[in-house]
This record gives C-alpha cells, structure tokens and sequence, in this order.
C-alpha cells in the first residue's frame, strides 16, 4: 500500500507563554486529494499549515509530533532544506492577494521569481512560462498584463495570480489558506472552479483551509474539522454530510442545508 503524500501525527504546537496552537494533530493527504481543513477562526488551522511550511511565528514551537511528506520527516529540518521544498514540493496560496503581491514590482516578475531561484531558467524561458501561466489562469492580454503592478487588477485576478505563482513549480500538494474569503460570490465560485481545474488536471493534492463547510463540500474528497487547537472529527465528506457525529461539526452542516 502507497504511503500517503502528506501525513501529519500527534503533533503539538505550542507557545512561549505555555499555551497551545495545536494539541496532538493527525491527519494524512493521499496523492492527487483535496482534503478540507474546516473550524472556526482561532482553531489552529493557519497555525497547522505554518508548521507545515517551516514558518512558524518566532514565539511558536512543535513541541512534539511528525510531519512527513514523501517520507521524509520535516520537522527539525534545517532553514535551508526547507527552502527547497517550499515551492517545488509545496505551493501555497495565501487568503489575502493584496497583501502577497508586492504593489511596487510589477506582477510577473513575483510570479517567475520561483522559476528562476529553483529551476534556474534564463530571464527569457522563465517569462515565456509566466505568460503562459497567466492565459491559463484567465487572464487576458497576459503579455502586457505581465508588466503591471498589482492594483491594477480585480480580486478575483489577483488570487488567480497568486494560485500560479504557487503552482507555477507544479508542486505535489497545495495549501490553500481561506482562498475566498475576501472575494465577493461570483468570484468566490470563479477561484473554486479554477481549484477544482487545477486538481483535476494535474493530480494535485490539496489541503483547503476553510471555515465555510459549502466550500469543503464543493471540492474536498475529505473533511478534517477542528475545535480549540485539535481536530474532533474527520471522514469522507459523504460521511460528514449525512452521519456527523460532533455537536460543532452539526451545526457546521445545518448551516450548509439551511442555505
């Protein structure tokens, strides 16, 4: 049997100040499958992904526990080792555009700045596949586009740049950290669909970070759902939908039926 992509176990997060993110964590992501991080704004998830990518706040810690991607555990790994694997190994798109993109360097330049520090492309090859990049993430005119700066562009055009620049290395898994949060629902379902695509296409794996469980049930295959740093219930999304078990993971559904 195949061992899991990704695959998180018993993992503690905890601060300086004697408190804890995270308390005893266990999850896994096979290859080519959209997991959904579902919980409630301070619940851990955000803090569970920044372990993930070696990014921890300075006064956060793993205390204890494991996180093995292709085998290979990362935790203790070194600053460098980490480098590696963020963007080649692992892609991730942040909940904010605005705040990713920086508005005084035009937008394709930040995009093949990963090309160029992992795959050693030359300046010409690696704007040739930035361009290409933005026609498939449907933006027009992308040979112009590429030179612009960031407020040039809607919300909607921003999170699509930031999904390439995170998937521009094609990456084995993508953390996707509240995707929609700050789009409006027409782009909202834009940016799911071009997730969806993405996946399919590729084979990607990805852990979706939301607190919307019409989200997680739109693209996830399963659900992780967490409470107050731990997670208290998981299964097929078929299995949350129809035969939850905890009282927040209930009240998460009946608000998805009630719409």
């Amino acid at each position: 049997m195949r061992e899991p992509l990704l695959q998180i176990k018993d993992l503690t997060i905890g601060f300086e100040s004697g408190q804890k993110a995270v308390t005893q964590v266990s999850l896994s992501i096979e290859q080519g499958e959209t997991v959904a991080l579902v919980g409630e704004s301070g619940c851990g998830k955000s803090m569970l992904c920044r372990s993930i990518l070696g990014i921890l706040p300075s006064s956060a810690y793993i205390e204890q526990g494991k996180i093995v991607l292709e085998g290979q555990d990362m935790v203790g790994m070194k600053e460098r080792q980490l480098q590696k694997i963020r963007g080649t190994k692992i892609g991730m798109v942040w909940q904010d555009p605005v705040s990713f993109l920086h508005p005084s360097i035009p937008i394709g330049k930040q995009m093949i700045e990963g090309i160029r520090y992992h795959r050693k492309l030359s300046k010409k090859q690696a704007m040739e596949e930035g361009i290409l990049l933005l026609k498939k993430m449907g933006i027009e005119q992308a040979e112009e586009r590429f030179h612009d700066y960031s407020y040039k562009f809607s919300g909607g055009q921003l999170q699509r740049i930031v999904i390439g620049t995170a998937i521009i290395n094609n990456p084995n898994l993508l953390i996707a950290d509240e995707p929609t949060t700050a789009l409006d629902v027409a782009t909202q379902a834009q940016i799911l669909q071009e997730l969806e695509r993405i996946q399919k296409e590729k084979g990607m794996s990805i852990l979706l970070v939301t607190h919307d469980m019409a989200v997680a049930f739109r693209l996830a295959h399963k659900i992780v759902v967490m409470s107050n740093g731990r997670v208290i219930e998981e299964g097929s999304k078929e299995k949350i939908l129809h035969h939850p078990s905890c009282a927040e993971t209930k009240r998460f559904v009946e608000v998805v039926k009630r719409a």
